[in-house]
């Protein structure tokens, strides 16, 4: 799993403190229960974590979405063995793109400040990932990418670009095939890859 991969990896390097930026919680506590997603960034989020803590790592974790409310939330995350999170964005989301952008790479930035992290670890390819990698960067602070490398070869997504930009701004590019670990490497890409496969196969059963 790749964010098991991450965690152990992380120790290995001598890593001992992690902020780790996601997205909007309640966005991905539907994706999960309607659809039964296998890419959920919450439980990308919550297999790195406890593998992180297992090996003596802190981690910080940071949600962008609004309507965070652990009083409402709180029981689907126990049940996931998923960590209460120490920060939230409360991005508005109905404002520009430019403004929640803004809002976001100061919230994290003022985070990481505080925190002062060995690394700030982003999952996928949201603009909670490339704000994440923005404020790590301009701060100095190296960016761990968790499924790095992944390409649609269509610059009309905006998920497209995204995925460039924080590849190029990671330090620890994560992939989860040959084929992503071979798309950073013929971008010439200057970031350390690492192949650790997907995140969590077996999360849910397959049917039939």
């Amino acid at each position: 799993a790749t964010s098991t991969m991450a965690g152990s990896n992380l120790a290995v390097e001598g890593v001992r403190g992690v902020v780790s930026v996601s997205g909007d919680i309640v966005k991905d506590l539907m994706e999960m229960f309607l659809e039964k997603s296998r890419e959920s960034p919450i439980l990308k989020h919550a297999v790195f974590v406890s593998q992180a803590r297992k090996a003596g790592i802190e981690v910080s974790t940071v949600w962008s979405g609004q309507h965070y409310d652990y009083r409402l939330y709180g029981a689907f995350l126990k049940e996931l063995d998923i960590p209460k999170p120490e920060y939230s964005l409360k991005v508005d989301k109905s404002g520009s793109y430019g403004k929640r952008m803004g809002v976001m790479i100061d919230g994290v930035s003022r985070i990481i400040s505080n925190v002062r992290p060995d690394i700030v670890l982003v999952y996928g390819d949201c603009d909670t990932t490339v704000a994440g990698a923005m404020a790590a960067s301009r701060l100095n602070v190296p960016v761990g990418h968790i499924e790095a490398g992944l390409r649609s070869n269509d610059l009309g997504m905006p998920e497209e670009k995204n995925r460039i930009v924080v590849d190029e701004l990671s330090s620890l590019l994560f992939a989860t095939s040959t084929m992503a670990g071979g798309n950073l490497v013929s971008e010439g890409v200057r970031g350390v890859s690492e192949g650790v496969g997907h995140t969590q196969a077996g999360v849910f059963p397959e049917s039939g």
